[in-house]
């Protein structure tokens, strides 16, 4: 990259200094060269990284070659690209960062994803976070939480110097407080209070481990912020032992670490009294934090506590207070952030496939489960992250699950202690919505976010709160929340037509709230996809009357209540269509089992028209494409018509067939996102308006592309297959929300494609994740074991005045008389020890 210019081919453009940036980087062994060379040009241009593809031919300044040819330089030694560019994203937001201070990678977001998920049961909160390194962890929990204040500590002056930009730049400074010191111990000196919560992301690794990482840590990573004793644990031992002194009865404690640590950090709490450990997985399906409940409500502050009857002293041997904690930063992690596919194309489709259960009917259908006071079994629930959000959205409802084989799933939804559905879960997608429809029409009143999901447009939910007033509620949006009280819905008659056609979601909600409604309700201008057939089949099932489902026009009778039931889910036929224009576009010979293929019949139809071979079965659809292929104009429309769920993936395999093909979309005008990575690979697509012309036949070629939405991945995907060379797809977390495991299927038909770890993943609105509740018994807490016989016979030893016990003592009197006929000790420990949920591990 020489200063000298001596013609026109020594001009360093935009697209050349990209290219040889990649080259240069890849020949030092680093990792997705390409999409380094843009985060590297971008920052020496200041400038957005799509700008660079706008400005492709534009010659860069002497500064800015300057610039690039310091960032390559450095970069070429392996020194952290965050060290280079000063900034790193963390759960949707931009951090400040320098040497020796890093953001966590994005699995420590699942850390934070726990955090929250248990501050929002306690409101004010107050937690604490070891080793806070930029800050990103607190301030996190203080935004996301307003009602939410953290104290957290670092022995590191640089790490207090960026935390504290972070802190102003984030305006939490009144709720995040840092001290400048030794863990726990510095925190206690700088505060008297207890906290709701501890929180830390400590050093987890052994120090036999030290050789064995990337130069990115293993040269510029301090081995103090890495190592942590013989077998990696040493911190956390003392983290462990020493919180109890710090949390209030009920309090948490999550920790981020090692995978194969997991159940050895779960054996320490339970050996230091806490109670309820799990573990949760993070987005690459790993064990990455566990989490852990201190019950010991009757240790004092201080380091014994003293009971007051016939001066007997209880020492407080479980969580002994120990001042040292060793110095700790946070750590440049030896494992990588996040997931990406890997796909080499040019390999034909050829065997046989299952589809799963739909996940556009699994998510109402487990909503509208909140409205039968009793136990629902669902059958074929498919293994995403959307339904694994929906539990936990259930979940913190009050709702419980049992998970057994081959996808089967109970509900108990008889004791609904809240109906309060937090924007953290409701935010994730629009399903979440589903929720308010039940909880109107159970308990006469709900308190919904609204909600969130792809960005694919315009989405309103006005002719779900239209339904809902219709019905009878009052409805207020209130702080970003649907605010709806109605304790007595009437029926009536309802049109729920939009300015792009008839809401599915909205229908959903209406339909469930219209169940329990007093009266005949009427819905006009209704959804018909088979998915609301299915919740339809469903609330009939648990008792409801419904009839005209699948028609425009659906009659309700309201019944008084809906009873517990069993049901099989629909198979996917968005899934099923995925897969089939997946076979199209590598010319490939498939059969798709567990289908309906009345469900795909505009799909089936237009792949016909293309001369792609369909045949059908009962349930059972092949597909023969090893032909020529002719261009078909196609459009989205509300069903029976094409969904717009498969625009997208119709668009991948146009781009494979030799003319030109228009694609529109009247559900979702803006729904195309992908074409601009679609254009990467190679494709020649045009957009005007909601209006796609795309001219195919040219050679795809593999590119390194990024998903903006769930069907936009599958189309990349679709088009990595048949393009030629390797293709990185990232984001795919967006793929995980609606595909389970689609790569493994896909290499069960001979696809060349790999899911691997993504070394340089941007930040993300978090999804949600994984996790594992590891069967526990009931056993009394260790404490009570030791310490209630003793307990016991002093309290029932010579009398003493009541004036002189404590109130702890006092509120023990009938507890002894019990104990006189032999039941105090159950008593006790029934109280102490609350009843463990037996979840099953979610299958993965």
């Amino acid at each position: 990259m020489s200063d000298t210019k001596t013609s026109a081919e020594d001009v360093w453009t935009v697209q050349r200094i990209l290219e040889w940036t990649t080259e240069f980087l890849g020949s030092k062994h680093v990792e997705s060269p390409r999409l380094e060379a843009e985060l590297l040009l971008a920052h020496a241009r200041s400038c957005p990284r799509i700008r660079l593809y706008t400005d492709f031919e534009t010659p860069l300044t002497d500064d800015e070659r300057a610039r690039m040819r310091d960032f390559v330089t450095r970069r070429a030694r392996r020194e952290p690209l965050a060290y280079i560019t000063g900034r790193r994203e963390f759960y949707g937001r931009d951090f400040a960062v320098g040497a020796g201070v890093l953001v966590p990678r994005p699995e420590t977001e699942t850390l934070v994803d726990v955090c929250l998920e248990r501050i929002s049961r306690t409101s004010p909160a107050t937690v604490c976070e070891v080793g806070f390194g930029s800050g990103c962890i607190s301030i996190t929990l203080a935004r996301q939480r307003s009602q939410c204040e953290v104290w957290a500590s670092d022995i590191s002056d640089t790490a207090m110097r960026f935390a504290s930009e972070n802190v102003r730049k984030h305006e939490v400074e009144s709720r995040v407080h840092l001290v400048a010191g030794d863990g726990l111990t510095a925190i206690a000196m700088a505060t008297d209070a207890r906290f709701d919560g501890i929180v830390s992301n400590p050093p987890y690794l052994r120090q036999d481990e030290l050789n064995t990482l990337e130069p990115e840590v293993r040269k510029f990573e301090s081995p103090e912020a890495l190592v942590s004793g013989e077998d990696g644990l040493d911190l956390v031992r003392e983290l462990i032992s020493t919180a109890p002194k710090m949390l209030k009865h009920n309090g948490w404690m999550a920790l981020e670490v090692d995978p194969a640590q997991c159940l050895s950090v779960v054996r320490l709490f339970e050996a230091a009294g806490f109670t309820n450990a799990t573990i949760h997985k993070d987005l690459n399906r790993s064990d990455r934090v566990v989490e852990a409940t201190w019950n010991g409500w009757l240790f004092a502050a201080g380091s014994s506590a003293i009971c007051g009857v016939r001066g007997m002293i209880l020492d407080n041997s479980v969580g002994c207070f120990r001042t040292m904690i060793r110095p700790w930063s946070d750590p440049q992690r030896r494992q990588v952030q996040m997931d990406m596919l890997v796909v080499h194309g040019g390999t034909t489709l050829n065997g046989r496939v299952t589809v799963e259960g739909a996940k556009n009917a699994a998510l109402p259908i487990m909503a509208a489960a909140l409205a039968v006071p009793g136990c629902t079994t669902l059958r074929r629930v498919p293994r995403l992250v959307d339904v694994r959000t929906m539990e936990l959205l259930l979940g913190s409802l009050g709702v419980r699950f049992e998970h057994r084989h081959d996808g089967e799933v109970v509900v108990d939804a008889s004791n609904v202690t809240s109906q309060h559905a937090d924007y953290e879960l409701v935010r994730r997608m629009r399903a979440g919505i589903c929720v308010l429809g039940p909880l109107l029409a159970r308990f006469g009143c709900a308190h919904v976010s609204l909600p969130g999901g792809c960005n694919i447009g315009h989405r309103p939910i006005d002719l779900h709160l239209k339904g809902m007033e219709a019905l009878g509620a009052k409805i207020r949006l209130e702080n970003g929340y649907v605010v709806a009280k109605g304790h007595q819905l009437r029926g009536t008659e309802i049109s729920l037509s939009g300015p792009f056609g008839s809401t599915v979601t909205g229908t959903c909600n209406v339909m469930t709230a219209a169940c329990l409604a007093k009266g005949r309700t009427i819905l006009r201008s209704a959804a018909c996809e088979p998915e609301v057939v299915d919740l339809a089949d469903f609330l009939n099932s648990a008792g409801a009357e419904i009839s005209g489902h699948g028609t425009s026009v659906i009659e309700i009778k309201g019944v008084e209540n809906l009873s517990a039931t069993a049901h099989r889910i629909i198979p996917d036929r968005i899934e099923a269509a995925t897969l089939a224009l997946a076979v199209a576009a590598t010319r490939g010979n498939v059969i798709i089992d567990g289908v309906r293929p009345e469900h795909l019949q505009s799909v089936l139809e237009t792949m016909s028209r293309m001369d792609i071979n369909v045949r059908c079965s009962a349930d059972q659809i092949q597909i023969d494409a090893d032909r020529p292929l002719r261009t078909c104009d196609i459009t989205a429309l509300p069903y029976p018509e094409i969904p717009s769920d498969a625009q997208a993936q119709f668009m991948a395999l146009m781009t494979t067939i030799s003319g030109t093909s228009v694609v529109r979309d009247r559900v979702f005008p803006d729904r195309f996102m992908h074409v601009s990575e679609l254009a990467r690979m190679g494709a020649d697509i045009r957009l005007e308006g909601s209006t796609a012309i795309v001219s195919g036949g040219r050679p795809l070629t593999g590119a390194a592309v990024m998903a903006c939405d769930l069907r936009a991945s599958a189309a990349l995907v679709i088009a990595a297959l048949s393009a030629s060379g390797r293709s990185e797809i990232r984001r795919i977390y967006h793929l995980d929300r609606g595909y389970s495991a689609l790569e493994t299927r896909l290499q069960q038909l001979g696809a060349n494609i790999r899911r691997c770890h993504d070394p340089e993943s941007p930040g993300i609105d978090r999804k949600p994740h994984f996790h594992q509740m590891p069967q526990l018994q009931n056993q009394p807490h260790p404490f009570w074991r030791r310490t209630t016989p003793l307990i016991l016979k002093t309290c029932c030893s010579a009398p003493c005045a009541s004036a002189a016990r404590p109130n702890w003592c006092r509120s023990l009197r009938p507890w002894v008389q019990l104990h006189q006929r032999n039941r105090l000790r159950r008593m006790v420990v029934s109280k102490i020890q609350p009843e463990v949920s037996s979840a099953r591990h979610y299958a993965t």
